[in-house]
Protein backbone atom coordinates (compact mmCIF):
# COMPACT_ATOMS: atom_id res chain seq x y z
CA UNK A 1 0.00 0.00 0.00
CA UNK A 2 1.54 3.36 -1.00
CA UNK A 3 2.31 5.88 1.72
CA UNK A 4 -0.28 8.66 2.03
CA UNK A 5 0.70 11.97 0.45
CA UNK A 6 1.29 14.78 2.89
CA UNK A 7 -0.48 18.04 2.16
CA UNK A 8 0.97 21.32 3.40
CA UNK A 9 -1.55 23.17 5.55
CA UNK A 10 0.12 26.50 4.78
CA UNK A 11 3.31 27.56 3.04
CA UNK A 12 6.01 26.45 5.46
CA UNK A 13 7.98 29.68 5.21
CA UNK A 14 4.92 31.72 6.20
CA UNK A 15 4.02 29.32 8.99
CA UNK A 16 7.52 29.46 10.44
CA UNK A 17 7.50 33.27 10.12
CA UNK A 18 4.26 33.49 12.05
CA UNK A 19 5.61 31.20 14.78
CA UNK A 20 8.79 33.26 14.98
CA UNK A 21 6.90 36.55 15.19
CA UNK A 22 7.69 37.73 11.65
CA UNK A 23 5.24 39.59 9.46
CA UNK A 24 5.29 38.60 5.77
CA UNK A 25 3.76 41.78 4.36
CA UNK A 26 5.03 45.16 3.28
CA UNK A 27 6.29 46.99 0.28
CA UNK A 28 6.54 45.04 -2.96
CA UNK A 29 10.23 44.26 -2.67
CA UNK A 30 12.66 44.34 -5.56
CA UNK A 31 11.33 46.76 -8.16
CA UNK A 32 11.36 43.95 -10.68
CA UNK A 33 8.94 41.52 -9.00
CA UNK A 34 6.94 40.32 -12.01
CA UNK A 35 4.43 37.64 -12.91
CA UNK A 36 6.15 34.41 -13.92
CA UNK A 37 9.05 34.72 -11.49
CA UNK A 38 9.82 31.67 -9.38
CA UNK A 39 11.26 32.01 -5.89
CA UNK A 40 12.69 28.65 -4.75
CA UNK A 41 13.12 27.72 -1.09
CA UNK A 42 14.91 24.66 0.31
CA UNK A 43 13.02 23.04 3.20
CA UNK A 44 15.20 21.02 5.57
CA UNK A 45 14.12 17.40 5.72
CA UNK A 46 11.20 17.93 3.34
CA UNK A 47 12.22 19.11 -0.12
CA UNK A 48 11.47 22.45 -1.67
CA UNK A 49 8.84 25.09 -2.02
CA UNK A 50 8.41 27.38 -5.03
CA UNK A 51 6.57 30.69 -5.00
CA UNK A 52 5.41 31.47 -8.55
CA UNK A 53 4.34 35.11 -8.92
CA UNK A 54 1.00 35.24 -10.77
CA UNK A 55 0.14 38.96 -10.48
CA UNK A 56 1.50 42.19 -9.04
CA UNK A 57 -0.88 45.05 -8.19
CA UNK A 58 -0.39 48.30 -6.25
CA UNK A 59 -1.71 46.56 -3.10
CA UNK A 60 -0.42 42.97 -3.28
CA UNK A 61 1.73 40.32 -4.89
CA UNK A 62 -0.26 37.21 -5.77
CA UNK A 63 1.61 33.94 -6.00
CA UNK A 64 1.12 30.20 -6.14
CA UNK A 65 2.99 27.96 -3.70
CA UNK A 66 4.05 24.48 -4.77
CA UNK A 67 5.67 22.16 -2.25
CA UNK A 68 7.51 19.01 -3.29
CA UNK A 69 9.65 16.27 -1.83
CA UNK A 70 11.92 14.13 -3.97
CA UNK A 71 10.51 15.85 -7.05
CA UNK A 72 6.96 14.75 -6.20
CA UNK A 73 4.29 17.37 -5.42
CA UNK A 74 2.84 17.39 -1.92
CA UNK A 75 -0.79 18.35 -2.38
CA UNK A 76 -2.26 20.96 -4.65
CA UNK A 77 -0.68 24.38 -5.21
CA UNK A 78 -1.87 27.04 -2.77
CA UNK A 79 -2.87 30.53 -3.94
CA UNK A 80 -1.43 33.22 -1.66
CA UNK A 81 -1.40 37.01 -1.41
CA UNK A 82 1.40 39.13 -0.03
CA UNK A 83 0.00 42.54 1.01
CA UNK A 84 2.07 45.53 -0.08
CA UNK A 85 -0.25 48.36 0.88
CA UNK A 86 -0.80 49.51 3.48
CA UNK A 87 2.65 48.57 4.67
CA UNK A 88 2.86 46.90 8.09
CA UNK A 89 4.89 48.41 10.90
CA UNK A 90 8.64 47.83 10.83
CA UNK A 91 9.99 44.58 12.24
CA UNK A 92 10.86 44.63 15.93
CA UNK A 93 14.15 44.17 17.68
CA UNK A 94 16.85 42.75 15.50
CA UNK A 95 19.76 43.77 13.36
CA UNK A 96 20.56 44.28 9.69
CA UNK A 97 21.53 41.00 8.04
CA UNK A 98 23.80 40.41 5.07
CA UNK A 99 22.34 41.29 1.67
CA UNK A 100 20.99 38.29 -0.23
CA UNK A 101 21.74 38.21 -3.96
CA UNK A 102 19.43 36.08 -6.12
CA UNK A 103 18.66 36.05 -9.85
CA UNK A 104 16.17 38.93 -9.60
CA UNK A 105 18.48 41.22 -7.66
CA UNK A 106 19.80 42.14 -4.25
CA UNK A 107 17.59 41.88 -1.15
CA UNK A 108 18.34 43.76 2.05
CA UNK A 109 17.62 41.66 5.14
CA UNK A 110 16.70 42.04 8.81
CA UNK A 111 17.47 39.33 11.37
CA UNK A 112 15.33 38.67 14.44
CA UNK A 113 15.77 36.05 17.15
CA UNK A 114 13.27 34.21 19.30
CA UNK A 115 15.09 31.77 21.56
CA UNK A 116 16.98 29.31 19.35
CA UNK A 117 15.14 30.47 16.20
CA UNK A 118 16.82 33.05 13.95
CA UNK A 119 14.60 34.50 11.19
CA UNK A 120 15.93 36.51 8.25
CA UNK A 121 13.38 38.62 6.38
CA UNK A 122 13.71 40.60 3.13
CA UNK A 123 13.15 44.26 3.99
CA UNK A 124 13.23 47.83 2.78
CA UNK A 125 14.43 49.72 5.84
CA UNK A 126 12.86 47.47 8.47
CA UNK A 127 9.59 46.91 6.58
CA UNK A 128 9.13 43.37 5.18
CA UNK A 129 9.02 43.07 1.39
CA UNK A 130 8.20 40.18 -0.95
CA UNK A 131 8.95 37.31 -0.47
CA UNK A 132 9.05 38.01 3.28
CA UNK A 133 10.99 35.42 5.27
CA UNK A 134 14.04 34.21 3.32
CA UNK A 135 15.73 32.05 5.96
CA UNK A 136 14.78 30.41 9.24
CA UNK A 137 17.40 28.60 11.23
CA UNK A 138 17.63 26.82 14.54
CA UNK A 139 21.01 26.59 16.23
CA UNK A 140 22.76 27.45 12.94
CA UNK A 141 20.96 24.84 10.81
CA UNK A 142 18.70 26.23 8.05
CA UNK A 143 15.10 25.00 8.25
CA UNK A 144 13.85 27.22 5.40
CA UNK A 145 16.13 29.03 2.95
CA UNK A 146 15.62 31.02 -0.25
CA UNK A 147 18.09 29.55 -2.73
CA UNK A 148 17.11 31.16 -6.04
CA UNK A 149 14.71 33.57 -7.70
CA UNK A 150 14.35 34.07 -11.45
Amino acid sequence: MPAPRRRPLAPLALLVAALAGGCPGGATGPADVRPGQRWRFRLAGLGEQVYEVTDVTPTEVRYRVRTSAGGEPLGEPLEQRFPTSPAPPPLGEGEPGPPLVVGVGRLETWVTRDGPIRTTTAVRGRVPVFPGVVRVEREGAALVELVDAR
